[in-house]
């Protein structure tokens, strides 16, 4: 593959490893800020980089890892243009970014990944509202047009879903 423009076929190949591993790099993203608007533009910023840069990915490789590493440049780049500065000093960030650690490699996380990407669409979007977003459920209601009891059900039977999953067994696709 060229470095320059990438081919379609190398681009869809990342947009579809970027929404695979997004709920991974959207998690790097917030271990690094606070600020989940931020988080939210930090991702996009990433993803339009990745697809951009498709040709650069070499298959078979951490696509995570990859991701992640451009997630990093981006929030530095975000912290910088924000004029509101950091809690952590360039520095401290930038050696947390470098850092082995940060990149995700838990395979419990790939687990959970996998887990939530057998949630039926609806209970997905409310758990990544609940856990992601950190949206109370009467915001979720609101967003999702349902009563504020209807989320508490909903996302009840999601987290036993993700149990049973986690735990295992073979998790019924949820239907809300």
């Amino acid at each position: 593959m060229s470095s320059e423009q990438p081919d379609a076929e190398a681009v869809e190949v990342v947009e579809r490893l970027f929404l695979k591993h997004q709920t991974v790099v959207r998690a790097f993203v917030c271990s690094l800020s606070s600020d989940f608007s931020m988080v939210d533009d930090v991702l996009h910023e990433t993803f339009l980089t990745v697809r951009r840069k498709a040709a650069q990915y070499r298959e078979g490789s951490n696509f995570a890892a990859w991701a992640c590493t451009v997630a990093r440049y981006k929030v530095l780049e975000a912290w910088r243009g924000s004029g509101r500065g950091c809690a952590l000093s360039e520095e401290a960030l930038e050696a947390l970014c470098a850092s082995e650690e940060a990149l995700p490699s838990d395979p419990r996380l790939e687990r959970l990944e996998e887990c939530l990407g057998r949630l039926a669409p609806q209970a997905r979007r409310m758990v990544e509202l609940r856990y992601l977003r950190a949206c109370k459920p009467e915001e979720i209601a609101r967003i999702m047009e349902w009563t504020p009891n209807a989320v508490n059900v909903g996302l009840t039977r999601a987290r036993q879903a993700l149990r049973k999953c986690l735990e295992g067994g073979q998790a019924q696709p949820l239907t809300s």
